[in-house]
């Protein structure tokens, strides 16, 4: 019998080899089986058998920028191709630097900065449930003509959290991004992740050309 440790669970495999069963006991479903997924959908990845599909919220699927609304007591910042006429943020802010980004990048249809907007990914931290809030979300043209929207993520994750930034990126690219792809209704998505916005031009225009 081996014995495994992974964070605050405890499994252990009881017989069995690699290529055969084995018999798990779990002390910890959440987190185990949330492992237990992971595994099989890489799996599923190598071989090429993937086909994942979202669950949309049964009361709310859909919603819309017309519904923003909101008040804040920051300084504000005026835009001409989002669908939310300000943004909040202070001058030389990582907003200010963002918005400036967006509206000067010529490949950048529209974007709305998620504020108000309430748009987030659900996903699972241990064992606790938590959302993900991207911080914009833009419609880009690729280089053959067609629509992508873009989630943006301006990094704030302090340099000691490796692992929870790796956790959303995972929910996020393998999960969420791939879902919502697959269903096609809402077109396809994908993510630009920035850990320092000074570089958001030079990443958002080799984001755009690679696509």
């Amino acid at each position: 019998m081996n014995e495994y440790s992974l964070a605050k669970v405890q499994i252990q495999i009881i017989g069995g080899t690699e290529d055969m069963r084995r018999f798990v006991i779990m002390y910890d479903a959440k987190e185990v089986v949330a492992s237990i997924y992971a595994g099989i959908h890489q799996r599923n990845v190598q071989t090429g058998h993937v086909r994942l599909t979202p669950i949309l919220n049964f009361y709310n699927p859909e919603s819309s920028t017309r519904y923003v609304r909101g008040y804040t007591s920051m300084p504000t910042i005026d835009t001409t191709k989002s669908h939310v006429n300000k943004v909040a943020g202070d001058d030389s802010s990582w907003q200010q630097i963002a918005v400036s980004a967006l509206e000067g990048c010529k490949q950048v249809k529209t974007y709305v900065r998620n504020q108000y907007l309430e748009f987030y990914i659900p996903y699972l931290e241990g064992t606790t449930e938590r959302n993900y809030m991207p911080d914009f979300i833009a419609v880009v043209t690729k280089p053959d003509g067609e629509s992508v929207h873009l989630l943006i993520e301006i990094s704030h994750f302090p340099t000691y959290e490796p692992q929870k930034q790796e956790t959303i990126r995972r929910y996020i690219c393998d999960y969420w991004i791939e879902a919502v792809n697959t269903l096609g209704k809402y077109g396809q998505w994908t993510m630009l992740e920035v850990n320092n916005v000074d570089n958001l031009n030079e990443l958002l225009t080799n984001k755009i050309q690679n696509l």
